[in-house]
């Protein structure tokens, strides 16, 4: 008995100078859990400017996240835009 799926809600932030591909963070923290732990992890991330706060200018990215018991993507929003997904998740 344990839980199958975990949701995670994120708000996965770069910096304004930010140029470089993103993605392995999202992997690397939700690989190896789900594969270890046989489960599925769904991480949903919001899109937008960070208005105030210590992360005021930085910028809320989206591509969200669904990986797989096996650690493997089941699907990944795109960059940078809003975006509604349908992922089919094993139970």
């Amino acid at each position: 008995m344990g839980a199958k799926l975990i949701l995670s809600p994120c708000a996965w932030a770069v910096p304004p100078d930010f140029a470089g591909p993103y993605g392995q963070l999202w992997r690397d923290s939700y690989g190896p859990p789900a594969r270890e732990f046989r489960l599925t992890i769904a991480g949903c991330s919001n899109t937008g400017p960070v208005s105030a706060g210590e992360w005021a200018g930085w910028q809320c990215i989206g591509h969200s996240l669904v990986t797989g018991p096996d650690g493997g993507i089941l699907g990944q929003a795109a960059y940078g835009v809003e975006q509604l997904l349908l992922i089919e998740v094993p139970m």
